[in-house]
C-alpha cells in the first residue's frame, strides 16, 4: 500500500506478490490519516485501511476478489474503533485474538470468499488503544493474529545530536553544521525535531509499528526527544543518554524526568564508570522515584556514525559488565532494567545477571553481530537460552533503527521472527516479546 498523505482521496492498493490479484482502487469517503497496512496476498487480495473520520480511527476491511478473481460483491465494513492502527490478512487461515478476553476466531481453509473473514473483524471491538495487528508472513505462521508491534530501541539522530557529536570536528560550517554532516554521511538532513518526529511517526505507520522508544543519543540532546514525545505522545517513549560521572546526578535527572522522559540510558564503557558505582545507584534511586526505566549498555560497544566520521572511540569495554549491573539492580529492585543486545557479547554474564535479578530485561535489538565472539552461536540459540533464563516476559523486541533514508529496520524484525519460529515460540509469547512487554512497562 502506498504512502497516503492526509487528504481527501483514494487508497491505491497493489498486489505485493507476482501472482497477486492485481491492482484495485478503493474510494474512501473520509480523510486518510497516514495509516498504512501491509496485506499478505495469496490468490486473493484483502485490503485493510485505517482512516480517520471526525477524530475517531476507523478500520475498513474490504474484500477485493475471491480465489477466481471475480469481484466480491460486498460493501466496505467500516467500524469506528478507537484503537486499531494496523491489520494483516492471510486468506488461507485467519484468526484474531482479543487480548483482554483471550477470544479466538478461526476460519476453515475451505471457505472460498474473503468476505467470510468479516466476522473475525467484529472480535476487535474491545481492543486496547493503539494496538496493531501483527503480520504472519513467515512460513510457519499462517494466520491473522492481533499483536501489538512496538520497538524498544530506536535512536533519534537529531540535528542537535549531529552538532554535539561533531563539535570538535574541523572544517564544518556554522551555521549549517548538521546539514553538512548529514551530507557527508549520505543521510537525509534531520531538520528540526518536529519534522523528524513526524518522519518517524510516518515510518512507523508504514511498517505497522504501534509505539517506539526514541533515544536522545548524546548527553545534551534531551530537548529534541522531548519535542518528539510531546508531538506524538501516544507513539513515542522518550529515553536519554546520561553520564553520571559528570556529577549533580539527582538534579539533572529530576529535570529530565520532569520533561516526560521515561528512560535513562547508561553507557559505562563510553563514559568511564562501573555499573556498581555509587553514582549509578543514585541513577537507580532517581529512576525509582520517577517510576522510570534504566537502560544499561553492556559488552561490546561500537558507534557506527563515529566510525564513519573518523571520530575516536576510546571505550573501556571492561566497564560494561552485567555482573556489576546486577549488584545495583538487586539493591533497587523496583526499577525495570533493560540490557540491550542480550548483553552484546557478555551473553553468559547477562544471563547470570537476569537469573539473579528479576527486574533485568533484555532487548533484542540490532543484528546482534556480537555473536561472532561466540563461535557457533546463532540467533535461534540466543533466543532459546534467553527464554530459558528470563522467560518471555522479560524480552523486548528492538531494531536499533536510527537514521534516514534507511529508516526502520524491517530486516531485523524479519530475522527475529524467523528465529522465534525456528525455536517454536508460541504465539502468545511472541506477542509479549513484540509488544506486550513494552506496553506493560510503558503504560
Amino acid at each position: 500500500m502506498r504512502d497516503c498523505q492526509p487528504r481527501d482521496g483514494r487508497l491505491d492498493v497493489e498486489s505485493l506478490r507476482p501472482r497477486g490479484a492485481g491492482v484495485h482502487d478503493q474510494s474512501i469517503p473520509f480523510t486518510v490519516d497516514q495509516r498504512l497496512v501491509r496485506v499478505a496476498i495469496h490468490q486473493d487480495v484483502g485490503i485493510v485501511a485505517v482512516q480517520q473520520a471526525r477524530g475517531a480511527r476507523a478500520a475498513d476491511l474490504v474484500a477485493v476478489a475471491d480465489v477466481n478473481r471475480h469481484p466480491a460483491e460486498i460493501e466496505p465494513d467500516v467500524r469506528l474503533e478507537s484503537g486499531i492502527v494496523g491489520v494483516h490478512i492471510s486468506l488461507d487461515r485467519a484468526h484474531r485474538r482479543d487480548r483482554r478476553q483471550g477470544i479466538e476466531d478461526r476460519i476453515p481453509p475451505d471457505i472460498p470468499r474473503v468476505q467470510d473473514e468479516r466476522h473475525t473483524f467484529e472480535r476487535a471491538e474491545h481492543r486496547l488503544p493503539h494496538e496493531a495487528m501483527g503480520i504472519g508472513h513467515e512460513a510457519d505462521y499462517d494466520g491473522l493474529a492481533a499483536m501489538t508491534l512496538c520497538d524498544a530501541h530506536c535512536h533519534f539522530f537529531s540535528s542537535r545530536f549531529l552538532e554535539l557529536l561533531t563539535k570538535d570536528l574541523p572544517g564544518l560550517p556554522e551555521p549549517g553544521r548538521a546539514t553538512a554532516v548529514s551530507h557527508r554521511l549520505g543521510w537525509e538532513d534531520p531538520g528540526d525535531p518536529d519534522a523528524l518526529a513526524d518522519r518517524w511517526a510516518l515510518e512507523l505507520d508504514r511498517n505497522g509499528v504501534t509505539r517506539a522508544v526514541l533515544i536522545a543519543s548524546i548527553p545534551g540532546d534531551e530537548a529534541s526527544v522531548v519535542v518528539a514525545v510531546r508531538r506524538h505522545p501516544a507513539r513515542f517513549v522518550g529515553f536519554f543518554m546520561f553520564n553520571p560521572a559528570q556529577g549533580d546526578v539527582r538534579a539533572r535527572l529530576d529535570r529530565a524526568f520532569s520533561e516526560q522522559l521515561r528512560g535513562v540510558c547508561l553507557f559505562p564503557a563510553m563514559h568511564g564508570y562501573r555499573l556498581d558505582d555509587e553514582r549509578v545507584r543514585e541513577v537507580f534511586e532517581s529512576a525509582a522515584s520517577h517510576k522510570a526505566v534504566v537502560f544499561a549498555h553492556c559488552g561490546f560497544l561500537s558507534v557506527g556514525v563515529r566510525k564513519k566520521l573518523g571520530l575516536p572511540s576510546p571505550f573501556d569495554l571492561r566497564l560494561g559488565d552485567p555482573l556489576a549491573l546486577a549488584v545495583t539492580a538487586a539493591r533497587v529492585p523496583s526499577v525495570p532494567v533493560i540490557v540491550p543486545h542480550f548483553g552484546a557479547g557478555f551473553f553468559r554474564e547477562a544471563l547470570m545477571a537476569a537469573d539473579q535479578c528479576p527486574n533485568i530485561h533484555f532487548d533484542s535489538s540490532s543484528s546482534n553481530g556480537w555473536m561472532k565472539y561466540h563461535p557457533g552461536l546463532s540467533l535461534d540459540a540466543v533466543f532459546r537460552q534467553a527464554l530459558a533464563v528470563a522467560g518471555p516476559d522479560r524480552i523486548l523486541f528492538g531494531t536499533d533503527s536510527s537514521f534516514f533514508p534507511r529508516g526502520w529496520q524491517e530486516p531485523v524484525y524479519a530475522a527475529q521472527q524467523a528465529a522465534l519460529g525456528a525455536v517454536g515460540v508460541p504465539d502468545a509469547d511472541r506477542a509479549k516479546i513484540f509488544g506486550g512487554n513494552f506496553e506493560r512497562l510503558f503504560q
